[in-house]
């Protein structure tokens, strides 16, 4: 079979979208079955996983975002007041939630040290699932 160029995919995977079966399309173009499905998988692939093009709207977009989510975190850590609550009913807290967590994400989040919640796992006999 020849070699079907990127114009000619795009014309048969938008007659898909637009509701034409594929048994259609295979008649009309003699193009197999199997190899249409095969472009509209990696149609769908490719359009759903689709990049927001970075340009400069998109960086300052995405710095507010940081500088937000900063700012929220400094907050809570200052209501809160993290560094007072006692290690142990940290330690005890990030224990009831490690498993739904990264242990980095959640050590940072509430000023632990990883190597202090990892000994604290072993001192308590039980094991940490560090898969992610």
């Amino acid at each position: 079979m020849k070699r079907v160029s990127n114009e000619t995919k795009q014309i048969i995977i938008n007659q898909f979208n637009n509701g034409i079966s594929v048994a259609s399309l295979t008649e009309t173009t003699g193009i197999p079955r199997s190899t249409i499905y095969g472009w509209l998988k990696a149609s769908h692939n490719n359009s759903s996983s689709k990049k927001k093009p970075v340009n400069k709207k998109r960086i300052l977009d995405l710095e507010s975002s940081v500088t937000r989510l900063t700012t929220l975190d400094e907050i809570l850590q200052r209501v809160f007041e993290v560094e007072r609550i006692p290690t142990n009913l940290r330690l005890e807290e990030m224990e009831k939630i490690y498993g739904d967590y990264n242990i980095h994400n959640l050590c940072d989040a509430l000023m632990v040290p990883r190597s202090t919640f990892y000994n604290h796992i072993k001192r308590n006999k039980r094991t940490v699932d560090v898969s992610f």
